[in-house]
């Protein structure tokens, strides 16, 4: 059987075949088994067959075939076993290139031929690296027949060589062919052979003719020519490559430092490739498997060029093979800073080391604390080393002047770069290197020249001392820079004055078990809570607790109290004495202030997780007044009173030591001129304790507020508090003032959200869900008139005036949104059906989501900040539903108030719907078993909203709560839901607003606020 192989060897294929036993066949065979896929075939020089003859054996003859016939004979040869590997080898590189000019995938180019001739020839466009690989691969498996006329020792390189000929003559071949038998492209070349041609036309005459032939070339048209195809190249061969600089570090920073140079391939996942490595390889590389290196090093040498336009550093470069250029610490930080950005905006990369794409570290000033008594220095809140409980274990135990916030202490000032503090030797070393980048530590250090000298003279000028904690932290965290020259950074200290600097909610300070007599299971974070708690007691300071509605504050001071008394019970047993009452061994009685709709709920908590706690409700017109209070005080653990008897009974309540005063829902006292507020500040206790879940509602000075009554004095006057604080960042938004605040109240505020990793395990899901409600006709008449009326009047006036008439203006759309009978006045008992049915969007679609609440068996909450509302909702929900609905609101009497939560809680009362005004209803209650909560009107504090959700959605709830959100559409309540959504940052900077935003705005602001939307008019028009 026959077997054909082949070469391709200058310019031509050569074929030739062999018997199955290795003879080779002549000539005439080959036409033979060829057929006419060799008419044209010429036979191959004597030399040439010599050459195969010598290295094949046998009297061989080949055939050989032009690169255009040689693609028609290798595409049209049967894939059989009568093909040799090398011609199967031809035929895959065959099609390739097919593929390529049928996909229109090359280019003209020109050439120097071998005789020194310019010719003009069309190229392959070898677009890819993946298609570089492939071909290189190819030549690694170029078949031993096809290397039969290759010196036995050639290199891979000219296997490569031979590869890239028969893919660039080929491709020529069929392009060439193609446009030959085009007439248009043969009247072309007629064309450009004419005497006035141009450069260009000789060019095209040489891509269409058959010879190739570019006549007369001139040096410019050539040059010319040879950019274009440059240009082309590059950007199939290094368009998918960017030049980036990456900055090297060196080991010390008295050696240089170093930009690399790179290119980054397109693919993200791609390593980079160095420079230094496109310079590696020799000066002999094949035109097309080697083309993309050279390519690319093109590339970089021309994107270095580009680049030095933007990095002017780059201008001193004269090493003909650049891989990288070096630099000292000064035009470091200058890349670092400036030149890296700019880089990055024209199109290049540019890295630098993880701590250089971080904000520049500030040279700033720290104070160093360190107990100034010896019987400061420890504070073991467990053992006193020999197993035995410490005396500073008992949480009862007041923090004298020697810990807390009167402790002396002695202060020293620390330089620090960042959160790198430094001696004065470490500065003044750093000082001498004369370098902008120091390296310290291991950590790279960006210098300030002029802050350092400021930060020597402040050492100089400001040593050691000594001082109250109370009179540091005020210093620390209230000095400014315009003060001092340099941001005052804060404290560090040592044993004690560390555990309080370093509070975070995940920081547990000491080992406290949960009291024994808590009947109940404390979840870790709660544990921790009291744990801080105890551990803020010991050192004499107050605490304010502001974790988020519903997650146990209760019971963690509840806990507390627990705790005290047991540990007092325990040392008195050890000292020999007799087991007495707790109240006995010196732990006093506790004042607790809470909202008058939420006293029941203590009196009830205290009962169920701490049955032998004694507590005390003072409220109501039979509470005990002068002696006969005292002396009841006296057998109670816990005294629970309203704020709003702070005032009136404050004498009574002035003439007991309290061992400790607890203000729940401490945003009560927000304002600090408040009777309330200054009649609490006036009653004496040697520990404070404030819970709330906002601690900011409205304004910064609710927090000073709540701090003055926790640790008198710490945050300076108000005026001051107002100057340093809540101005610059209420204002002006000056966020290194915010963080100075955070920092501040950082150790004496506990703060813990339900998206906190560790609790929110141990809460359902929250689902909050927009509510959309269309206004009736009716409504849409009424809403136009009024904000037409009340924007008149709103532009004529100013002051005080302007802003009673916007929240006038607020207040009655509101109430239409709602329902029009919130105008008229009208009681809603005393209403027909016609009067309240059909005329309210927002009423029929409640009516229709709680009837599938009730149909599934669910249960809901229904806020509403209108008391006429609620009885509307009362009525038209009683009828429409069918169901027992509960209505709660301000009027209604402690005793009524807490059998209605009984009976909402109790399974068996049958009550699925319970209606609550926001303000009596909005906190204090435990209504988990409603898994629906409906806010029917918005408030426009986003706190006091979240507070009433958290009546269903806290600890005890099973099951997911979905709260729906009713807003009218085109109307304001659309437009301020986008507004509040944006409203919650101040609290989440610092540790949420009331009116005075919306009073604040523009008329213009107003007006797009208010108005109703061009789309609802359009609508409301076509209903009626």
């Amino acid at each position: 059987m026959l077997t054909l192989d082949a070469t391709w060897h200058d310019a031509v294929l050569l074929v030739w075949g062999h018997a199955s036993d290795g003879v080779s066949v002549c000539a005439e065979s080959l036409r033979d088994f060829l057929g006419e896929a060799c008419d044209d075939a010429l036979l191959a020089s004597a030399a040439t067959a010599q050459n195969v003859h010598r290295e094949g054996g046998g009297d061989l003859q080949a055939l050989q075939f032009a690169p255009d016939q040689a693609a028609d004979l290798l595409l049209s040869l049967p894939q059989d076993g009568r093909l040799g590997d090398s011609v199967r080898f031809f035929t895959v590189l065959a099609r390739f290139v097919m593929d390529r000019v049928q996909g229109g995938q090359f280019y003209p180019s020109i050439e120097t031929g071998t005789d020194d001739r310019t010719v003009a020839t069309w190229r392959p466009l070898i677009s890819g690296t993946d298609e570089v690989a492939w071909l290189r691969v190819m030549a690694q498996r170029l078949p031993a027949p096809a290397r039969i006329l290759l010196p036995a020792d050639a290199p891979q390189e000219a296997w490569e060589t031979n590869i890239e000929s028969f893919v660039g003559a080929m491709t020529d071949a069929l392009v060439r062919r193609a446009t030959s038998e085009d007439p248009f492209f043969a009247r072309a070349a007629d064309k450009c052979r004419m005497p006035d041609a141009t450069d260009d036309m000789r060019w095209m005459a040489g891509l269409l003719a058959a010879d190739r032939l570019v006549e007369d070339p001139t040096p410019k048209m050539v040059e010319a020519i040879r950019q274009w195809t440059s240009v082309l190249e590059l950007w199939h061969h290094g368009g998918s490559l960017r030049l980036a600089f990456e900055l090297i570090e060196p080991d010390e920073d008295t050696d240089p430092w170093h930009v690399k140079f790179q290119l980054d391939p397109a693919d993200a996942d791609a390593e980079p490739v160095d420079a230094s490595t496109l310079w590696e390889s020799g000066a002999a590389l094949p035109a097309i498997l080697g083309r993309a290196l050279l390519l690319r090093r093109q590339l970089l040498l021309e994107e270095l060029t580009r680049a030095g336009d933007t990095w002017p550093v780059l201008k001193r470069l004269d090493d003909p093979a650049p891989c990288e250029v070096e630099i000292n610490s000064a035009e470091a930080i200058a890349f670092i800073r400036q030149w890296a950005p700019r880089l990055r905006e024209a199109g290049f990369g540019a890295r630098v080391p993880d701590w250089a794409q971080e904000s520049p570290r500030q040279i700033t000033m720290q104070m160093a604390l360190r107990p100034a008594s010896q019987d400061q220095e420890v504070l073991d809140p467990a053992t006193d080393g020999a197993g035995r409980v410490a005396r500073s274990a008992d949480p009862s135990e007041i923090g004298s002047g020697q810990m807390g916030l009167g402790a002396l202490m002695e202060f020293d000032w620390q330089i620090a770069i960042g959160d790198l503090r430094l001696s004065d030797d470490q500065f003044r070393d750093i000082l001498s290197r004369q370098q902008q980048l120091v390296k310290v530590d291991g950590q790279w250090v960006e210098v300030d020249t002029d802050a350092a000298e400021k930060a020597m003279q402040f050492l100089q000028e400001n040593r050691q001392g000594s001082l109250s904690l109370g009179e540091a932290l005020r210093i620390a965290h209230g000095t400014t820079r315009a003060e001092t020259g340099l941001e005052i950074s804060g404290l560090v200290g040592s044993q004690w004055i560390q555990q309080l600097l370093r509070q975070t909610p995940d920081v547990q300070v000491e080992e406290l078990n949960q009291p024994t007599g808590f009947q109940g299971e404390l979840r870790p974070y709660q544990l921790r809570g009291l744990q801080w708690m105890a551990f803020l007691q010991r050192l004499g300071i107050g605490a304010c607790l502001a974790d988020d509605m519903g997650l146990g504050k209760t019971i963690q001071l509840i806990s507390l109290l627990l705790l005290e008394r047991e540990i007092s019970q325990k040392r008195a047993e050890a000292l020999g004495g007799t087991n007495g009452e707790a109240v006995g061994h010196g732990v006093g009685p506790t004042l607790l202030f809470a909202p008058t709709s939420v006293l029941s709920n203590w009196v009830r908590e205290v009962a169920r997780f701490a049955p032998n706690l004694k507590t005390l409700s003072h409220h109501g017109t039979t509470r005990l007044h002068g002696q006969e209070f005292r002396d009841a005080v006296g057998a109670a653990d816990l005294i629970i009173t309203s704020y709003a008897l702070a005032t009136r009974d404050v004498e009574d309540l002035k003439s007991i030591n309290w061992h400790r005063m607890v203000l729940d829902e401490a945003q009560k006292i927000k304002n600090p001129s408040a009777g309330s507020t200054l009649s609490i500040r006036s009653i004496p206790a040697s520990h404070r304790i404030a819970m709330t879940g906002t601690p900011i509602e409205n304004h910064l000075s609710e927090l000073w507020s709540i701090m003055e009554i926790l640790n008198p004095g710490l945050m300076g006057t108000a005026a001051s508090f107002r100057e340093r604080f809540a101005v610059p960042i209420e204002r002006l938004g000056d966020a290194s003032r915010g963080e100075h605040l955070r920092s501040f109240i950082r150790p004496f505020v506990l703060r813990r959200t339900k998206s906190d990793p560790t609790i929110a395990g141990d809460l359902p899901e929250k689902m909050e869900l927009p509510v959309y409600c269309n206004l009736t006709v009716e409504q849409a008449s009424l809403y136009q008139r009024i904000t037409d009326e009340m924007l008149g009047q709103i532009d004529s006036a100013s002051g005080i005036r302007r802003r009673g008439l916007i929240l006038a203006a607020l207040t009655r759309l509101k109430q239409i949104c709602d329902h029009p009978m919130l105008l008229s006045g009208k009681v809603a008992g005393a209403s027909t059906d016609t009067e309240t049915d059909g005329r309210s969007g927002k009423c029929e679609r409640l009516v229709e989501m709680l009837e599938e609440v009730v149909e599934v068996g669910d249960n809901a909450l229904v806020f509403t900040q209108f008391k006429a509302m609620g009885d509307i909702l009362e009525q038209v929900l009683t009828k429409r539903l069918g169901v027992p609905v509960l209505y709660l609101h301000g009027g209604t009497p402690a005793a009524r108030r807490d059998t209605m939560v009984q009976q909402f809680q109790d399974p068996a009362s049958g009550v699925r719907v319970f209606l609550l005004s926001l303000r009596a209803g909005g906190l204090g209650l435990n209504l988990t078993k409603a898994n629906h909560v409906f806010h029917f009107d918005r408030w426009w504090n986003p706190a006091v909203e979240q507070q009433a959700t958290d009546r269903a959605h806290r600890i005890g709830q099973t099951r997911t709560v979905q709260v729906h959100k009713y807003i009218c559409i085109g109307t304001m309540e659309e437009r301020i839901d986008r507004l509040l959504k944006e409203k919650v940052d101040l609290a989440d900077r610092i540790v949420t607003s009331g009116d005075d935003w919306l009073t604040g705005m523009s008329s213009e602001e107003l007006r797009k606020t208010l108005a109703l939307s061009d789309e609802a008019v359009e609508d409301y028009q076509g209903n009626t």
